[in-house]
């Protein structure tokens, strides 16, 4: 059974202890000890605890859980940025990931919580520190007031508390206060941890259809193609337009829809293996070239390689132009090899300058890797693969055309099927091509007309192999490929999408500084739980149960939780005492209401 408790004045003259004469009970001490606590330790009333009470942020399993965790959180850093170099980040919203978007705020708030954590429970900690020091002094020696009873670290600004800490020789406060100030640093850079970037990404295995296969365009009578890819040479040399889709260069490779992928991705280039056709002109100049004036009539010549050219010209005009099939081997005249041609008699009507390039097309058929352009179908790149050689068999790689390019300069044409419209045709097609050659050669920075005649023709040979490339590369497009069911076949996309990456810099540095927090924090721990041994605190630092305790005088005191719960207490308005229920000045005294949460109003 519990003993009855009684007011029993302390012994001495503590700052607590009152004497008294009166017999009166106001002028004793509110703390209540049992009538036998100054003859021995009473074994019915619950008493304090074995050992010392200390903070929560000193006790060992929330200091070792605040130091692993740290830890871990600086390896979950280094990890995850690990992960996001070798993933480029990870997938966001496109449309609201902008610095004023709300995913902006919702991925940055998830670090800044953690690093709230940490930095909170070292707060704790750093408060546990601040609050132990004056008892610590106590209990080491002889120490000053103003070192124990006057300090208060608590209230003091944690950028003062370092100085003031120092001054005391009170070196731990001094190094928690540290590890506080740079924990909150950590706060910015978890903030700044993500951050969203417009990555080249890529995604593999997205199917595509293709809808063309290699095959001869069975209307060869239809000259459209041709007029249409000479008149394309003429716009090029003079407007520098753009290629048409699936045309790079030589090269011209089998349409596929990405239509379907233009609405998922809007930008960006699809890697497909497909089949590609590469164009060759292979102009070289003639090795002689001349142009004969007799009758009125200019008459051209030219050589090489066992091929020859012989045209007749009028002198009407001072430069004339064309491009004609040449005699050699023999293909079908729609097959053979053409020579284009340039006389200039502006200098000298009896011997004009004289141009002349001859050209032997040639087409491979060759399985590559095309790069296309999702949004416009422009071909930024073709890569032949080399170690798979097209071998299937076809009306191009076998008869009619037997690999060889039709030459676009002559048609095997019926009587019936050469109209006055289809000779307007041709006309303007050996008319466009070489007129093509001509501007380009009049473009800025360019060789001019003079130039073309210079070292036997070189610049005409380079200029004509050019814009004859072009243009058999476009009939190519048209004629060599036809329409066929659709077949899937397997992309590669890579497009620009906004990616949340980390920051390198951010992590690092929260890492480094996390293991060395955690470092700092063990040791802090270690030290201060030495220093403190001597202390024993019957109730946490800093409560007035506490500070009763040490004033009582008495070796075995009761659990203050027992013996004051369910009393009140005030403070008198005109002593400043703290007095109990039932004492002189309770009554003057008020309490406040529970309902008043933000402000004390009588």
């Amino acid at each position: 059974m519990a003993q009855t408790l009684v007011y029993q004045p302390y012994p001495g003259s503590g700052p607590l202890a009152t004497p008294n004469t009166s017999g009166s009970k106001e002028s004793e001490p509110f703390f209540p000890v049992p009538l036998a606590a100054q003859h021995r330790a009473p074994t019915t009333v619950p008493m304090i605890a074995k050992g010392s009470t200390i903070p929560l942020g000193l006790r060992p399993w929330f200091a070792a859980a605040l130091v692993a965790f740290m830890v871990a959180v600086a390896i979950a850093l280094e990890v995850a940025l690990s992960f996001s170099n070798r993933t480029k980040g990870w997938a966001t919203s496109q449309t609201k990931t902008r610095q004023d978007g709300i995913l902006h705020f919702v991925y940055t708030l998830p670090p800044i919580a953690i690093a709230m954590i940490i930095v909170t429970g070292w707060k704790t900690t750093d408060q546990g520190i601040k609050k132990m020091q004056p008892y610590i002094d106590l209990a080491h020696g002889d120490a000053a007031a103003e070192k124990t009873l006057l300090l208060d670290y608590t209230s003091t600004p944690e950028f003062l508390v370092t100085f003031h800490a120092a001054i005391n020789k009170h070196h731990l406060v001094a190094v928690s206060a540290v590890v506080l100030l740079f924990g909150l640093a950590a706060q910015p850079l978890a903030g700044a941890l993500f951050i969203v970037r417009d990555t080249w990404f890529s995604f593999p295995n997205t199917p595509v259809q293709s809808v063309r296969i290699v095959g001869l365009n069975p209307d060869l009578t239809n000259l459209a193609p041709f007029v249409t890819a000479a008149g394309f040479a003429e716009s090029k040399a003079l407007y520098n337009v753009s290629m048409p889709a699936f045309v790079k260069s030589n090269f011209v490779v089998a349409d596929f829809n990405v239509v379907h992928i233009r609405n998922i991705y809007k930008n960006g280039t699809v890697i497909v293996n497909t089949t590609a056709i590469d164009s060759s002109a292979n102009c070289i100049k003639a090795n002689t070239a001349q142009t004969t004036l007799a009758e009125g009539v200019f008459t051209v010549s030219a050589t090489s390689a066992g091929c020859t050219l012989q045209t007749q010209i009028t002198t009407s005009a001072q430069t004339q132009y064309g491009v004609n099939m040449v005699n050699c081997g023999s293909l079908p005249d729609s097959q053979k090899p053409v020579a284009f041609w340039i006389v200039d008699s502006s200098t000298s009507a009896s011997f004009p300058s004289t141009a002349v390039a001859f050209c032997t097309p040639s087409m491979r058929i060759i399985h590559a890797t095309a790069n296309v352009d999702i949004y416009t179908g422009l071909l930024p790149g073709v890569t032949e693969q080399k170690d798979n050689p097209y071998t299937i068999h076809n009306n191009v790689t076998d008869a009619p055309l037997n690999g060889a390019p039709l030459n676009g300069i002559a048609f095997n044409l019926t009587e019936a099927q050469t109209d006055d419209f289809q000779r307007a045709r041709i006309a303007a097609i050996t008319n466009g091509l070489p007129s093509a050659v001509v501007q380009m050669a009049k473009q800025p920075g360019n060789v001019g007309i003079a130039g073309l005649f210079a070292n036997g023709g070189d610049a005409f040979a380079k200029l004509s192999d050019q814009v004859y490339t072009m243009y058999l590369t476009l009939v190519a497009k048209e004629m060599y490929f036809i329409p066929s069911t659709t077949t899937t076949l397997d992309s590669e996309v890579r497009t620009w999408q906004k990616r949340l990456w980390m920051s390198e810099p951010a992590a690092h540095i929260l890492a480094v500084g996390l293991l060395v927090l955690a470092v700092a924090a063990a040791i802090i721990q270690v030290a201060h739980a030495r220093l403190r041994a001597p202390v024993t605190l019957a109730h946490d630092p800093g409560t007035l149960a506490t500070a009763l305790a040490l004033a009582s005088g008495h070796e075995h005191m009761p659990d203050a939780r027992v013996v004051l719960s369910k009393r009140r207490f005030r403070i008198d308005p005109t002593s400043g005492r703290l007095v109990e229920e039932g004492q002189k000045g309770f009554e003057d005294a008020w309490s406040p209401d529970p309902r008043q949460t933000s402000f004390l109003v009588r």
